[in-house]
């Protein structure tokens, strides 16, 4: 539920026609169209829900759409005329806003997108839209793990933000332009849209990287545990081109966060965005012992865009939320470098991270907007269900079509937020945030009809989980043989003089984390290198090239294939060719002259090293009342244990295994603070049928004075799972004297509270009693006139309420 001005609560509760307050604002013209002056009789606002698993991480489709209807009369005062006024209404912004007494809450934003006028009856309508399509606001997610630990999240985590990201929202804007080299989603991690991403650092042999990357990193350069390496797509020259980065980053008060992001040539030179003292700060490092700030700018605590941009040696530019802090072109100390750009580095509390290059040019790349600014932390990623899968295209099927299949089953764990974004919480997170905004009395005998959704129904689920551990790379001559070695054509691999490249291929998955490539110089190089290259003038390696003229780098294609990009200065055509003089009894991995003479070092996934296991869990209680169910998870890349994933599979059975009630079309008096996602118990008022906890899906406000309090609202919902509350055990009839007490008690399972009511005499209206709120009540001193009187409890759950049955007091 939105927040309301002080004293919002009181002015609904003597809410009427008379005090309805109600803006609808029109940007172009001016006009409020609901003022007393204007022309609009009646307005319908509908939001709803809508969209569709995307194809990939970053694609969105659907949303939660807002629409609103004005209609009144024509020929009223400021009443646009269609032919006339089109071209100012159409795609104006208008906003309304409703409440009571003169205090008001924002209910649509949009566009207008119809104007018509009926001649017939002098009608007219105004039909607008919001722009929840347009949106590009980054949604913020929190990595998961063990506490303590700075956690990774995988491609799970990217995927099912996805699934309703469907609803106009993108994880991070799309990249703004052809030059991107950098674009990671979401949270850093191997989800990388362009380019790609390793994590570096003390934890990645921890349980979930267990065998994936080798040996822990050295110490980092802003001193955190961990970090995520980005590799441009394409490395890049750094000199006399423009270099943008940005990323969301997390600020702590009194808590400095050195180098938060790091944008790194091959040999050590860097630009970093650096936060402390309350300040962001572009610094210069021409060396690791060297550095210079070129500019800085106060930064508040929270959640900010930080965007930054240099044009070396002698431009720098910074942004927070969208707007321009500061600035220089003075000359950076040190002077000039020639170096290449190739990583970007970022460290814990750091997301939706981008990099920009363009050659020649400063600001080409469009800088931040102000749309940046209504970004609102709402987001999560809840720790547990989403542990799964991790780095992509292992054993040939990527996780993203696994994350699909878990998200299809996991849809229910869905939570939902009316600004248009949408957070994500286990099925448990949900169970545990049902506190309802209010308590809507209806007649749940005639006025409900509420429908079971069978399809969520699943009381027993399998899964096949391949364990694949990692096989790291290690330097030295007991490395045998290279992880990759690229193959050679008849007529070797040729680099000719300029810029070339060359396509590498392997049958095993490889996590190479590099992208230099080193030119050896000696045979024992070979043993050393985690990727490198050895050139001669011709292909049978009769004589070595020794010149410093030719540079090489890697840029993966998938976990299967790397693109080997050279540029070659030395004038000649040269050959990646094992030379005849480096052959010896000890050469590295039994090389002969004219063998290819590039190779890659990583950590390998063989798939021959799988351990498959079976989950195959069921819902006893599920099974009982409804059979077996049975949700099929296919053979997928899974690499947690199977205790891991049986955990998950328990949380989507303990949901599933118990049918939802779908619910629609309840009219009750409204509530303009009311959203999406919310819930609300619903009661019966007459006490004859069990209530029940459900969350807002869907909502319809009327707003006219021809209607009860100027505003109704019709919902539609979907019940909340759980165990309901049930009386086992009825409060019995009293018969007792004048004087005397008459005790009424009740039993009831998964009840939190009681709320007693008493009926003076048949036919008149129930009431609570005040402070009777125990599972008994007792009566003190009865007198002849409660004779007759009757009595009942409401015993209320988390997850809905129950009646019981009115006990009859006899006074004697």
């Amino acid at each position: 539920m939105q927040a309301g001005p002080s004293g919002f609560d009181e002015a609904l509760a003597s809410r009427s026609a008379d005090t309805l307050t109600v803006h609808a604002v029109v940007a172009t013209p001016g006009d409020d169209v609901a003022s007393a002056s204007g022309w609009a009789e009646a307005l319908v606002i509908e939001r709803q829900m809508s969209g569709e698993l995307p194809p990939s991480a970053s694609d969105v489709v659907g949303g939660v759409s807002a629409t609103l209807r004005v209609d009144g009369d024509a020929n009223g005062a400021a009443a646009p005329v269609p032919m006339r006024d089109a071209a100012s209404w159409l795609t104006s912004q208008v906003d309304v806003r409703l409440g009571y007494g003169g205090l008001e809450v924002p209910v649509f934003s949009g566009r207008v997108s119809r104007l018509d006028a009926a001649e017939g009856d002098g009608s007219l309508r105004v039909d607008a839209r919001d722009a929840s399509e347009r949106l590009t606001v980054p949604v913020r997610l929190r990595p998961y793990g063990s506490v303590g630990v700075f956690r990774h999240p995988t491609n799970t985590a990217g995927v099912i933000v996805s699934i309703l990201h469907a609803n106009g929202i993108r994880v991070t804007p799309a990249p703004r332009s052809t030059s991107c080299e950098l674009s990671v989603p979401g949270v850093g991690g191997w989800l990388a849209d362009i380019g790609w991403t390793v994590p570096r650092g003390a934890s990645v042999s921890s349980t979930w990287t267990a065998g994936r990357f080798g040996p822990a990193a050295a110490a980092n350069p802003d001193g955190s545990a961990e970090i995520i390496v980005g590799y441009l797509a394409n490395r890049r020259a750094f000199v006399g081109n423009s270099t943008m980065f940005e990323a969301w980053v997390r600020v702590v008060a009194g808590q400095d966060i050195p180098q938060v992001l790091r944008l790194a040539s091959y040999v050590g030179e860097a630009v970093t965005l650096d936060v402390t003292a309350g300040a962001a700060a572009v610094v210069w490092r021409r060396d690791l012992g060297t550095s210079s700030t070129l500019i800085s700018a106060p930064v508040s605590a929270g959640w900010h865009h930080l965007c930054v941009e240099v044009g070396p040696i002698a431009y720098a530019k910074l942004w927070i939320d969208g707007v321009e802090a500061a600035s220089s072109t003075s000359p950076w100390p040190g002077g000039a470098t020639t170096s290449d750009v190739d990583t970007l580095r970022w460290s814990p509390g750091v997301q939706a991270v981008a990099v920009y290059w363009r050659e020649g040019q400063v600001n080409t790349p469009a800088q931040p907007t102000s749309a940046v600014v209504g970004f609102v932390s709402e987001a999560d990623v809840s720790l547990g269900a989403l542990d799964l899968v991790s780095i992509p295209d292992v054993d040939g099927r990527e996780s993203w079509a696994v994350a699909q299949e878990i998200a299809q089953a996991e849809l229910g764990m869905v939570g939902f937020s009316e600004a248009g974004r949408f957070f994500f919480r286990s099925r448990a997170d949900l169970a545990a945030v049902t506190v309802p905004v209010a308590t809507w009395g209806v007649d749940l005998v005639d006025d409900v009809r509420p429908t079971v959704s069978a399809d969520a129904l699943i009381t027993r689920v399998t899964a096949k989980v391949r364990s694949v551990t990692g096989t790291p790379w290690a330097p030295g001559p007991d490395n045998d043989k290279p992880s990759v070695v690229a193959d050679a054509p008849d007529s070797g691999i040729s680099i000719p003089v300029g810029t070339s490249s060359v396509l590498v291929t392997s049958s095993t998955p490889l996590v190479v984390d590099t992208q230099a490539m080193s030119v050896i110089t000696t045979a024992a190089g070979a043993w050393q290198a985690p990727a490198a290259v050895v050139l001669c003038y011709s292909a049978s390696g009769a004589t070595r090239y020794t010149g410093g003229q030719v540079r090489a780098w890697l840029s993966p294609v998938s976990m299967t294939s790397w693109r080997v990009t050279f540029v070659n200065s030395s004038g000649f055509v040269l050959y990646a060719a094992w030379p005849s003089e480096w052959v010896t009894d000890n050469t590295p991995f039994g090389m002969k002259a004219g063998d290819p003479g590039l190779w890659i070092n990583g950590t390998a996934f063989e798939s021959g090293k799988a351990v498959e296991l079976v989950v195959d869990r069921s819902n006893t209680a599920g099974v009982t009342a409804w059979g077996t169910r049975t949700h099929e998870l296919a053979q997928s890349p899974w690499r947690q244990d199977a205790a891991r994933v049986a955990t998950f599979v328990d949380g989507l059975l303990a949901d599933t295994s118990k049918p939802r009630a779908q619910v629609s079309d309840i009219t009750v008096p409204a509530d303009p603070r009311w959203q999406i996602g919310d819930p609300v118990r619903v009661s019966d008022w007459r006490g004859k049928l069990p209530g029940f906890v459900a969350r807002i899906t869907s909502v319809r406000l009327t707003v006219s004075r021809d209607v009860e309090n100027g505003i109704v609202g019709t919902y539609g919902l979907r019940q909340i799972p759980g165990t309901l509350p049930r009386v086992t055990a009825q409060p019995a009839d009293a018969s007792v004297f004048a004087g005397d007490d008459a005790t009424f008690a009740v039993a009831a399972s998964d009840v939190s509270s009681y709320q007693w009511q008493q009926q003076p005499r048949p036919g008149a209206t129930w009431t609570p009693i005040p402070g009777a709120t125990g599972a008994s009540y007792t009566r003190t001193g009865v007198a002849l006139s409660d004779n007759g009187s009757r009595y009942r409890c409401n015993v209320i759950g988390p997850t809905g309420d129950d009646w019981t049955r009115a006990a009859r007091l006899t006074v004697s």
